[in-house]
């Protein structure tokens, strides 16, 4: 399911599924991934992202994404199928950490490619990637409390539900209950275990 290119540098990593090209972002991006992120039902959902998003902003975000996977900071990978950019997946690592070392997962869809299973299939294989090649213990995530099609997501990967925070909103300008979850390591091949992967 998932094919891994090692490399040293982070930018380099790629990850392959049955329909995804998971890559690093990179210059010409920017129109595909302003086209692709900036819908206010996929802005909204997440913590960091400005509303409005255009290309502007998506110049800003590959330049970042860059800067963090060369220091190290973060993964970060366009979701790329046969008509361009599908949308994002992230690992965000801090350098204080409840799970240390436990990153954050993040990511977003293009509306249009909602209820075709992208999420789950490209989040097995960042999670593959991150428990099998990286060798993390942990790895957090989670959704604002009016975010449920998020949840199942993360549900089918097997994170589970382990409290609540409050967490900023960029794009409505102000705080969010905030439902956390966590995958372990053990959690995370018990289940591959199960499915016989």
């Amino acid at each position: 399911m998932s094919l891994l290119r090692r490399s040293a540098s982070w930018r380099d990593v790629t990850l392959t599924t049955d329909r995804l090209l998971l890559r690093a972002p990179r210059a010409g991006d920017e129109d595909g991934a302003a086209a692709s992120v900036g819908h206010w039902e996929v802005v909204r959902m997440l913590a960091q992202v400005p509303w409005p998003y255009g290309r502007a902003e998506a110049v800003r975000y590959v330049e970042q994404a860059q800067a963090e996977m060369d220091g190290r900071r973060a993964l970060h990978f366009f979701l790329v199928d046969e008509a361009g950019i599908a949308g994002g997946f992230g690992l965000a690592f801090s350098p204080v950490s409840l799970f240390a070392p436990a990153p954050v997962l993040g990511y977003w869809l293009s509306p249009d490619r909602w209820g075709r299973g992208y999420a789950t299939e490209a989040g097995r294989a960042v999670l593959d990637h991150a428990f099998r090649t990286m060798k993390l213990k942990a790895v957090r995530s989670g959704v604002f409390f009016d975010n449920p099609a998020s949840l199942r997501v993360q549900e089918k990967l097997g994170f589970e539900v382990v409290g609540r925070s409050e967490v900023f909103c960029l794009a409505r300008a102000k705080t969010l209950s905030h439902i956390d979850t966590l995958m372990t390591r053990d959690r995370y091949f018990e289940r591959r275990a199960e499915e016989g992967r």
